[in-house]
């Protein structure tokens, strides 16, 4: 369970673009199709991720597309709300992805090293001021985004985001016991036979 949610982590920091701010004079391409500079189909990996042994592959594009749409629908968004806002939002999050990476770096070297109390204290205060980095980032981009929607609305785009990384993690849990289920089968098949 635990790989999983860290792979859906990875996924998250790895893969979500971070979207330049919409420009009042420049036209925006549509929901989904905007990508890292601005420019359509501009990606920072140069290939498609092959398809596991399931026959499925990942496509970054299509799950933030996919969230985007949950969002919209979830929070009654505007498409002129939705391409003032999810730019923030991306690079909100990104932002706030580089600090937790850090945090996880922090603690996985308590984990893993042996620590003097002296570093250890020393770490413990670089964890909380990155907490503190986090915190002040994620104010910002709300001041930002309360300048294109109500605070309502705002709201029920948090609740929405959130309510979609439950839906996903929920489905990859039912993924892998499926997957499970039928190695489990598998195996049992095989076994029955001899």
């Amino acid at each position: 369970m635990k790989y999983r949610i860290i792979l859906f982590l990875l996924f998250n920091a790895l893969l979500l673009p971070v979207v330049a701010a919409p420009q009042p004079d420049e036209p925006q391409p549509p929901i989904g199709e905007q990508r890292y500079d601005g420019k359509v189909g501009m990606f920072p990996w140069n290939h498609m991720h092959p398809k596991d042994k399931q026959g499925r592959h990942f496509a970054p594009w299509a799950f933030i597309k996919d969230e985007e749409n949950f969002i919209i629908q979830k929070a009654g968004l505007t498409q002129a709300e939705a391409n003032s806002i999810f730019p923030l939002l991306h690079r909100q999050k990104d932002a706030q992805r580089k600090c937790d990476e850090q945090i996880r770096g922090l603690e996985f070297q308590a984990r893993t090293l042996n620590l003097t109390d002296q570093v250890a204290l020393e770490n413990l205060g670089k964890i909380r001021a990155l907490q503190a980095k986090s915190l002040s980032i994620e104010c910002k981009y709300q001041a930002q985004i309360l300048k294109y929607i109500s605070p309502r609305k705002y709201l029920r785009v948090l609740s929405a985001d959130k309510q979609f990384d439950r839906m996903m993690l929920r489905q990859m849990m039912m993924d892998k016991h499926k997957e499970m289920f039928l190695k489990d089968k598998r195996s049992h098949r095989a076994t029955d036979g001899k």
